[in-house]
């Protein structure tokens, strides 16, 4: 899975280490399987693609919720597109 320059996860969430590390596992694995798994590597992108799409949900909700510093330049870089 290929992501965008804007494709990662906001530092609002700490997800951003702890998710590098695991998916730099996982990836790893995908590669080393994939002699006895040809989609191994397939698995892993499919993966990736599901957690980031609930990751992005979640994040507008949170996002979507939030209305106490609507002048906050913060903030209003973030809605933008939600």
């Amino acid at each position: 899975m290929v992501l965008a320059s804007d494709d990662s996860f906001d530092p609002i969430s700490s997800m951003g280490i702890g998710f590098a590390m695991s998916s730099a596992c996982n990836g790893a694995l995908a590669i080393i399987n994939q002699d006895d798994d040809a989609n191994s590597i397939n698995n892993y992108n499919e993966g990736l693609k599901k957690i980031y799409d609930h990751y992005i949900s979640t994040k507008s909700q949170y996002y979507k919720e939030e209305k106490r510093w609507p002048d906050a330049v913060f903030w209003k870089n973030r809605k933008v597109g939600v």
